[in-house]
């Protein structure tokens, strides 16, 4: 669970438990209970060190009386969205600039010595394979990007 998610959760049952003017302890039960599990557990999801489930959201949201945590949850999926983005765009950058490396340095070796016609021939077709490479890689990212933002 991120940082900001298990902190507006605990933040949460703080601000509930203070307006309904009972103790934590109470509070942090009977949300075990609602959602069927123990109190540790619970105690665990607002430390962070157990992921609070995706189908305990509604159910705290309800019980909360806001919409804070579904927002949290928002939130962070958008930054996840753009890490893969970026993630993305980093790993299609390094494929496409090792392999047009390795193309250009044929590209040269052919260029010194196209005497012939086959080696021109070897010439444009490497020429069209980095073009299209550079084209899929672009459409690639642009795809990659377009499904994180609709995620």
């Amino acid at each position: 669970m991120s940082q900001g998610l298990h902190d507006v959760f605990s933040r949460e049952i703080e601000r509930v438990a203070g307006e309904e003017e009972i103790p934590v302890g109470e509070l942090v039960s009977e949300i075990a209970e609602l959602v069927g599990k123990d109190a540790r557990t619970i105690y665990h999801w607002r430390t962070g060190r157990y992921e609070l489930p995706a189908s305990a959201i509604p159910a705290l949201c309800r019980r909360f009386d806001s919409e804070e945590l579904a927002f949290a949850v928002l939130s962070e999926t958008r930054r996840q969205a753009e890490e893969i983005d970026r993630e993305t765009f980093v790993e299609v950058a390094t494929v496409i600039l090792t392999e047009t490396a390795a193309l250009t340095d044929r590209l040269m070796l052919i260029s010194r010595d196209a005497s012939n016609i086959q080696q021109v021939r070897e010439f444009e077709a490497l020429t069209a394979s980095v073009s299209r490479k550079v084209i899929g890689a672009g459409d690639r990212v642009r795809r990659a990007y377009e499904e994180a933002r609709a995620a």
